[in-house]
Formats: structure tokens, sequence, C-alpha cells
């Protein structure tokens, strides 16, 4: 679920506007380690999207659906990212109330879906997953799949 998360986030930006002058510790500067004021009333922008397919995060494959990137080294469990690195449902005090209900959602479907279907066969003459930007990332071309019963 992490990687189809990452790849395609429910809410691909968020905006906020400062209440107050204040002062963000990085950001600024040629390498992004100088401190960034933030004037009162400025709208601040973060692109969920942009953020999950940074290369400086997620590395050179940072647009590959890999699953596999969020085990550990030695296969048992999975690893951490670096803090503010993975948003799909924003954070800190504001995050999204309906996290956890649609984590498990989907989790229970999927699981059914493994239990009851034993492939899901691509029915897309267009082999390549083509996003489209609405309220979140999805296939411009629509779910043409075929799932094969157990």
């Amino acid at each position: 679920m992490n990687e189809t998360l990452r790849l395609n986030p429910p809410i691909g930006q968020m905006s906020r506007a400062a209440l107050r002058d204040t002062v963000l510790p990085t950001g600024g500067g040629d390498d992004g380690a100088a401190p960034v004021f933030v004037k009162k009333g400025t709208i601040l922008a973060t692109s969920f999207y942009a953020l999950h397919r940074s290369r400086d995060q997620w590395g050179e494959d940072a647009d590959d659906w890999r699953p596999e990137r969020w085990l550990k080294e030695d296969g048992d469990g999975l690893r951490k990212v670096a803090h503010w690195t993975f948003l799909p449902f924003g954070g800190g005090p504001r995050v999204c109330i309906g996290m956890q209900l649609a984590l498990t959602e989907v989790g229970y479907a999927v699981g059914r879906m493994v239990e009851r279907f034993r492939a899901v066969e691509c029915r897309d003459p267009v082999w390549e997953f083509l996003e489209e930007w609405k309220l979140s990332t999805v296939s411009r071309n629509g779910p043409k799949v075929k799932l094969v019963e157990a």
C-alpha cells in the first residue's frame, strides 16, 4: 500500500496561510539549508506528488513502482523512511482524520481480493500507466482489468 500511496497520494498538494511572521529553520539559500522568513499572510504550498517522487529522498528510480523499497535490507519487516518524506495523508496536527479508516479498509479489501482471486489481468491496450490529475492522480484510461477467480 505504501508504494502505491507514495506514487499516487490521495491528496496531491496542500496549502496553508501563515498566521504570523515566522522563520522556517531550513529551505533557503542555494543548498536549502538556510532559514527562510515567512511573512504573515503568505500562502505556503506543498506538493506531496513532487515530494514522493524526489530523487533526493527516493533515489534515481523514484518514478518507478517498487514495493520492495519498503522492506528492510535483510527482508525482515518494513524499513522506516526519513521523517516528513512520506505524507500521503498530510502530517502533524492536521493529518487526515480518515487516514486509519482508509488504510484499514484498503488492507481489508486487498486481503479479501487475494483470497478470492488468483490473478489480476491487465485489459488496457495501453500497458503503461497514464496519469491524469484530478483531486488526486488517477488512471487516464480507468481500471481496465479482469479478476480471475481462484
